[in-house]
């Protein structure tokens, strides 16, 4: 589970930054909202950011992603890009260097990880296990400008032998973590690889991005070789209301390749050999249809014809299938999108009673009406902002001090919190 992250230069935030998931003293709700992972140490498995539009609230779900990226995806070039953006709102911050750092527990063991680079390199890696009260260093790495490449220690508590060593120091290119490497090279299962697997489980979904929200219900249901993932989703769309009885992966129309010429052509191409049986056979992919049982009888819709409130309740249920059974961080911006709030609280408390891991969810969102709901303890929320020079601040609910008896959402309400979008009047000059 995470602990913290923390960035700095990175998009909108200049200055370091933490967002936290280790609770206050607060008592309500521990069983709910929190999870031993050592003994003495609970984490909490809820996040909310709030924040006015283009206030920095989906910059850090992006730096999240990113840091998971870079963990577990290495280029191949190694002219290609880190991925990483800077402040880029004064000189200086432009050509500085970013930072990245993370706290997590695995197997109760703490772990600290971080990284310093910009977007051609990465100057500084380095990864810190606490098997005691005492830190090991895993490995540390170091930028050689003078050979433009990377300069790799590994620490005796990381278990590999020399030869192992070589090869995974080898690969490392300027722009590729070491963490990323060690999925190419084949090496010994060590603590290394746990942290990997850890962070390449991380889920993030935004609503600006393409595909759209209903292909992780898709693409669960396809690998749902025991009805396993169908019967969650059937479950929680029954509890929505929403008149489904079922959902349906039919095989879509391919490409017929009648012509011999053009079947040669598919034969040579250098595709995976059930691509290319799926093109000569004229299999498409897979498509959703949806079952609606009226008092008129029994209606097959296509994804299509289905609401974007249905399509993003599909999505989310999905989404809680995977943090129920495979742990993982879950990240989602706007998670409102499309969606009654009744089934926003609905999500947000099956999680909270049904998950009995070490998964977590945080999740950017503008609806102010979770505030004001008993079940969300203020240590969960946090607030974005931008001051005159356009960085971002993130501030925590809890830190502001209010009596119990004080709705936050009240107190938000009232500038009394984070600063509110300053909208003026609702009258606009008129040229004359």
């Amino acid at each position: 589970m995470i602990a913290s992250f923390s960035v700095e230069n990175v998009r909108s935030f200049r200055e370091r930054t933490t967002l936290s998931f280790i609770p206050t003293a607060e008592k309500e709700l521990r069983d709910e909202y929190t999870r031993e992972v050592r003994p003495g140490v609970r984490l909490l498995k809820l996040g909310l950011v709030y924040g006015a539009n283009a206030s920095g609230k989906t910059n850090i779900l992006q730096a999240l992603e990113l840091f998971c990226r870079l963990m577990t995806s290495a280029p191949r070039e190694r002219t290609a890009s880190t991925g990483i953006t800077p402040f880029l709102l004064d000189a200086e911050s432009r050509g500085n260097p970013s930072c990245l750092e993370m706290d997590f527990y695995l197997g109760g063991e703490k772990y600290n990880l971080s990284v310093r680079l910009d977007s051609e390199r990465i100057y500084q890696e380095r990864l810190v296990v606490y098997p005691t009260t005492q830190p090991a260093v895993l490995y540390e790495r170091t930028y050689l400008p003078a050979k433009d490449m990377a300069d790799i220690r590994f620490g005796a508590k990381l278990g590999l032998t020399s030869a192992e060593r070589s090869v995974l120091a080898g690969n490392t290119l300027v722009n590729a973590t070491v963490l990323a490497t060690l999925g190419r090279v084949n090496i010994q299962i060590t603590r290394l690889n746990r942290v990997f697997v850890f962070l390449g489980k991380a889920i993030f979904e935004f609503p600006q991005r393409t595909p759209p929200a209903f292909s992780y219900a898709k693409m669960a249901l396809q690998g749902d070789t025991a009805s396993e993932v169908k019967a969650f989703l059937l479950q929680w769309l029954r509890k929505a209301d929403i008149n489904v009885e079922d959902v349906l992966l039919k095989k879509g129309k391919g490409l017929i390749l009648e012509d011999d010429a053009m079947r040669s052509i598919t034969t040579s191409l250098p595709l995976p050999a059930e691509e290319v049986a799926r093109l000569l056979t004229g299999e498409g992919e897979p498509e959703m249809r949806f079952l609606h049982r009226t008092q008129g009888g029994v209606y097959e819709l296509s994804a299509g014809d289905e609401s974007t409130g249905t399509l993003q309740l599909l999505d989310l249920g999905t989404v809680l299938y995977a943090m129920l059974k495979g742990e993982p961080f879950v990240a989602l911006d706007g998670v409102e999108k499309s969606l009654h709030y009744e089934l926003l609280l609905f999500f947000l408390k099956a999680f909270l009673v049904n998950s009995k891991g070490s998964a977590q969810l945080l999740v950017a969102t503008h609806d102010l009406n979770l505030l004001d709901e008993d079940f969300i303890r203020r240590d969960a929320v946090w607030f974005a902002e931008k001051d005159g020079e356009g960085v971002s601040h993130l501030s925590r609910l809890s830190s502001y001090g209010l009596h119990r008896n004080v709705s936050p959402y009240r107190a938000y309400r009232l500038g009394k919190l984070a600063d509110l979008p300053f909208t003026g009047s609702i009258y606009f000059d008129r040229a004359e």
